[in-house]
């Protein structure tokens, strides 16, 4: 692969055209067969292609097949805005080792510019997919940006472990997370923040909503729930929490 080096930028752009157009015609194994050679393709080379030549959709059929290590130096040359634009047409489960062993900054800057698109699908879909660390660290940068973060659960096929990591946090940004979810009307969230939760914060969190929020709440919680709530707040009880 040293013959690369030597190319002028006019024939490294033809190069890279005939590698998009053997792409297209061939797919499949072409993908397989070239996330395989990777490590012998100058790093320079493959994000100059990927950057300047290949669609994003190309560019994540191959990094499912590249070595980690590889991939991962090929990331971190790429522009941020670029990576987020291949974010979408990924799959997670087959970058997962990729990711997680991207720098905390990156994926916060990735994070932040596809958050900006709209894209929550793909973060959902990311999300499903972090270690329980990986995944605090997403939540404790964009906790100011509540709405954010439940639009991001709610396209989670596995919410139950972003209810496990909010648990963890304080009662004022549970409190905040509550009001966003009667705003958002997403109530299945609340259910289940319902059955994690110890009775006795859950209590202390609904006598601190107004009564809007704590009326929609309380119509989607279990009836057990509401009944041990109401009779902690009767003998007032909560107060001693």
């Amino acid at each position: 692969m040293a013959f690369l080096t030597k190319l002028d930028a006019d024939e490294q752009r033809r190069l890279a055209a005939l590698f998009q157009k053997r792409l297209e015609e061939e797919g499949g194994a072409l993908f397989a067969t070239i996330g395989m050679v990777a490590n012998f393709i100058p790093t320079f080379f493959m994000v100059k292609v990927a950057q300047e030549t290949l669609s994003p959709n190309t560019v994540a059929k191959i990094a499912a097949y590249m070595p980690v290590k590889k991939a991962v130096a090929a990331a971190k040359s790429m522009r941020m805005e670029f990576l987020a634009e291949v974010a979408p047409y990924s799959q997670p489960e087959t970058l997962v080792e990729m990711i997680e062993a991207l720098p905390d900054k990156m994926l916060v800057d990735i994070s932040r510019i596809l958050l900006a698109k709209g894209h929550y699908r793909t973060l959902g879909g990311f999300a499903d997919h972090l270690t329980a660390k990986k995944l605090k660290i997403m939540i404790d940068y964009f906790k100011e940006n509540v709405i954010d973060i439940l639009e991001i659960a709610q396209c989670m096929k596995n919410q139950q472990r972003m209810i496990e990591i909010t648990e963890s946090l304080s009662d004022d940004y549970l409190l905040k997370l509550m009001q966003g979810i009667s705003q958002l009307e997403y109530y299945a969230l609340a259910t289940k923040l319902a059955q994690k939760l110890d009775i006795r914060r859950q209590s202390r969190l609904m006598i601190k909503l107004d009564a809007s929020d704590m009326a929609k709440l309380s119509h989607h919680y279990p009836v057990e729930v509401i009944a041990q709530v109401i009779k902690l707040v009767d003998r007032k009880e909560v107060e001693l929490i």
